[in-house]
């Protein structure tokens, strides 16, 4: 009977610890995916910027050129994913999911 008991408690702690271990890594992620992102906006919107007004050099609307290079980089393939903070919020991902 102490035997049951000791291991459920036993249990019961390597459970609440591995709920605990999830909750960091979730929030790691987190932190990680939003580092991803600001990093890859500060690469991407340059590029963004120096495509349209070339486009718009050219002649064209310059509506029509903002609207053809706003998803400029984040479409697949999408750039910069390579970034060491997006590398490593991919990893834990893959460990994080099933």
């Amino acid at each position: 009977m102490r035997l049951v008991r000791l291991l459920s408690v036993l249990l019961a702690g390597l459970f609440a610890q591995q709920l605990y271990a999830g909750d960091d890594q979730l929030e790691r992620r987190k932190e990680l995916d939003r580092q991803c992102l600001e990093e890859r906006t500060a690469r991407i919107l340059p590029i963004q910027a120096r495509l349209a007004q070339e486009c718009k050099d050219s002649g064209k609307d310059p509506g029509w050129c903002d609207r053809q290079v706003r998803h400029y980089g984040w479409n697949k393939p999408s750039l910069f994913t390579d970034l060491p903070s997006c590398v490593e919020a991919f990893e834990l991902l893959k460990q994080v999911q099933p």
